[in-house]
């Protein structure tokens, strides 16, 4: 069994397409939080531009912030048919759960929202739902980072490995 269809079968929290696309782009877990759909192109394209991440206030004061990507440059990412198949749900999905909130949404465009339109806090993603994820799938007790680097395997093997400049082009990080 593939690792994204063990991710999904798992899945019951609406966090599959973080997982997805945690593993077949690459980005980190600040900059996949600090989407917007704006920043997506589902359509014409098939990219995502990465200009922004979100991060944790660490002074105690608590709450999120948006900040450049760790790099400090924009990047454009292509996206693999079951990356946009995976979006393009969670996009009608959240749709969904928009018209349920009513007033209460607080429409931030953002593609990774709490139920109320609010950004996700990225331990919580860790620990309420990633953690018990794994624990779940029987699947070892890794950091959502290691995702990260788990992305560019699949194209090592299929795709003639990392000299393949189609593999290369999927991939933000070697």
């Amino acid at each position: 069994m593939k690792v994204c269809e063990r991710y999904s079968r798992f899945n019951d929290e609406g966090y599959e397409v973080l997982y997805v696309l945690a593993i077949r782009t690459g980005l980190r877990r600040g900059e996949l939080l600090g989407l917007r759909w704006s920043d997506v192109d589902l359509e014409e394209a098939g990219k995502l531009r990465v200009i922004r991440q979100l991060q944790r206030r660490r002074d105690g004061g608590g709450g999120v912030f948006f900040s450049p990507p760790k790099s400090g440059k924009e990047r454009v990412i292509r996206l693999t048919p079951p990356a946009i198949d995976a979006l393009k749900r969670h996009r009608a999905r959240q749709g969904e759960e928009k018209l349920k909130a009513g007033g209460l949404y607080e429409d931030q465009d953002l593609v990774f929202a709490t139920e109320k339109g609010t950004p996700l806090d990225p331990p919580n993603i860790d620990r309420r739902s990633f953690k018990p994820l794994l624990e779940r799938a029987g699947l070892p007790n890794i950091r959502f980072h290691d995702l990260r680097h788990a992305a560019a395997l699949p194209w090592g093997a299929s795709q003639g490995g990392a000299g393949d400049t189609r593999a290369r082009e999927y991939q933000p990080h070697p």
